[in-house]
């Protein structure tokens, strides 16, 4: 991201000390004058030369004002109305006092420059009346000649008219398109005489051409900060790592000018303690792609929240793509992460593989997983597969973009053995790990944006999980309250038993009764509460009904509605599972 410079860093870069260029400019200030009084040396001659080095609007007014300093003046100012610099618009300057910034100066004599430096410091706020000729410039669109009589207060409470005081001056507004942006000054040492009109000519040029120089950097520096900020309001500032992982995650633009792009990344937290974790990326740079990732990564947590499988997110991704943004295509990985299981299922859609590094080092590119076309391609159903893992205590599981890995000189496959070979030591810390990654990998010229997030799996404390599974039988109900008992007790959570086995016998009682098979109970606690999970082999919701008097079915998930915290069910590649939350005791 492109860094601003500080004021001192702009004056240190682009101007010369003004005690030295007091010692060495004298010689050229004599000539430069001598030029102007025949009319042989206009600034223009070298604006387009010196001007706009940048698209910084400090550097750009510290480009002009040496531009002009000391052939043409002795000092120079630039000083922009601060409701132009904040944003607020360039309208024509209301009655009364002016507030302006002080954008930047240039003094041929080191005591004044240095005076200057301290009375009207660069960036500050100065308030000019409006009789002065400041405003006087600003409000009558036309380049003024007076002296220094009228001085703006001193930050530092000097007298800065002993060195200003009665000096020729020329106040020019600052103009494009009829808006005023703010004022030019340009002054000389008494002796040196006052502008001439065949000068004010040329200043009336130089000011114009500065104007738009001005407007331009001031109008670029407004878009890349509403850049930053809609970066910063899109992407995760503090990601909080849920129980069993641990998280770390980088993000680089694709340069200092892009600011923004379509990379991003994400972690969701799911029921049942699980995870989703995403990366994807937008086609593109900019604000066209940026917008285009905010509405994805929105609807991710979206589709997320409803608790679809990974292969159905990246199906309705799909068909959203285009109602987003018919000209740009994405690809994305979405991954589900179960702390308790310790088991992650992944989809692609176009994306780059994800990796995993098991704890002895050896380092794996899940090839395995289909690729699956980008986002906005309208594949046909059945598009995204899911691929099921088990990742053992302490392995890596990595995702990134594929601007992290390629460029023009360097291919996929290469940037993935490249990123291998750095992830070959996994029980460094994963922040550790992130930077060695950024550093060897980021192709600093002629890359893509970076997005990447590292995993790190633990497993789940002994007693904070317990699973059963339990054959389909009516007397297992039995068993599934004596376990809950037991477990219960062990947890020091014994208050909330009686609720518990009540709605685990209901839920138990309806997987058997209406699907047959195996069944699994889990029991899962935490800091906020106890988790209570019924799987079974069909697919069919359950469903909260109006309860009748007559009604036979039905009472089970109305007891889970009224008694639980919350509640909810989500569909398995086998069959489905329902689960409720109890609040601690």
């Amino acid at each position: 991201m492109e860094s601003r410079q500080s004021t001192a860093g702009v004056l240190a870069t682009h101007r010369p000390d003004p005690g030295t260029q007091a010692a060495t400019d004298v010689g050229a200030a004599r000539t430069g004058s001598a030029r102007s009084e025949r009319g042989g040396w206009d600034p223009l001659d070298e604006l387009a030369v010196r001007v706009g080095s940048t698209l910084d609007p400090a550097i750009t007014a510290q480009e002009v004002v040496d531009l002009v300093v000391p052939g043409f003046a002795d000092h120079a100012s630039i000083l922009l109305r601060q409701t132009v610099l904040s944003g607020a618009g360039a309208a024509e300057p209301r009655d009364g006092p002016i507030r302006l910034v002080r954008l930047a100066f240039s003094a041929r004599d080191a005591e004044l420059a240095e005076r200057l430096r301290t009375a009207w410091p660069v960036e500050q706020v100065i308030i000019v009346s409006e009789t002065s000729p400041y405003a006087k410039a600003m409000r009558s669109h036309e380049v003024i000649i007076d002296s220094m009589h009228t001085l703006p207060s001193a930050a530092d409470g000097s007298d800065i008219g002993k060195l200003m005081g009665g000096r020729p001056g020329v106040f020019a507004p600052l103009l494009v398109g009829g808006r005023v942006l703010g004022a030019m000054v340009l002054t000389r040492n008494p002796a040196r005489g006052r502008f001439r009109p065949v000068e004010l000519a040329s200043i009336e040029r130089l000011a114009a051409r500065a104007s738009i120089w001005m407007d331009n950097a001031r109008l670029h520096d407004q878009l890349r900060h509403t850049a930053i900020s809609m970066q910063k309001a899109m992407l995760p500032t503090k990601l909080a790592a849920p129980v069993g992982l641990e998280i770390a995650h980088r993000y680089l633009p694709g340069s200092d000018m892009a600011v923004v792009g379509g990379d991003w990344f994400d972690v969701i937290g799911l029921s049942g303690g699980r995870v989703a974790l995403v990366v994807g990326d937008v086609m593109g740079h900019g604000t066209q792609a940026a917008s285009a990732m905010g509405q994805m990564r929105t609807a991710v947590r979206t589709l997320a929240a409803v608790d679809l499988p990974p292969a159905e997110v990246l199906a309705h991704l799909d068909d959203l793509m285009p109602h987003i943004d018919d000209s740009l295509f994405a690809t994305c990985i979405y991954a589900v992460y179960d702390p308790a299981a310790q088991q992650c299922s992944i989809s692609r859609a176009g994306h780059v593989p994800p990796l995993v590094v098991h704890p002895d080092g050896r380092t794996e590119v899940l090839h395995q997983v289909a690729p699956g076309l980008p986002l906005g391609l309208g594949g046909a159903t059945g598009t995204f597969d899911t691929l099921d893992i088990d990742l053992p205590d302490g392995a890596l599981f990595v995702l990134c973009t594929d601007g992290l890995l390629e460029n023009k000189a360097r291919d996929i496959d290469s940037g993935l053995n490249l990123l291998r070979a750095n992830l070959a030591e996994p029980g460094r810390p994963l922040q550790e790990i992130c930077d060695q990654v950024v550093k060897e990998l980021d192709l600093t010229k002629d890359r893509d944006d970076i997005a990447l997030l590292i995993s790190r799996v633990h497993p789940l404390p002994a007693d904070r999980s317990a699973a059963w599974w339990l054959p389909g039988e009516p007397k297992q109900v039995g068993r599934c309250r004596r376990l809950v008992r037991d477990t219960l007790a062990a947890w020091e959570l014994s208050a909330l038993t009686e609720t518990v086995e009540l709605l685990v016998s209901e839920l138990v009682t309806n997987a058997i009764q209406h699907a047959g098979g195996e069944i699994r109970l889990r029991l899962q606690r935490n800091e906020t509460g106890l988790l209570c999970e019924v799987c079974d082999r069909t697919r069919t919701p359950p469903e909260l009904q109006e309860l009748s008097a007559t009604a036979e079915r039905g009472r089970g998930i109305l007891l889970v509605n009224e008694l639980s915290r919350k509640w909810g069910h989500r569909r398995t590649a086998t069959g489905k599972i329902v689960w409720f939350t109890m609040n601690p005791a």
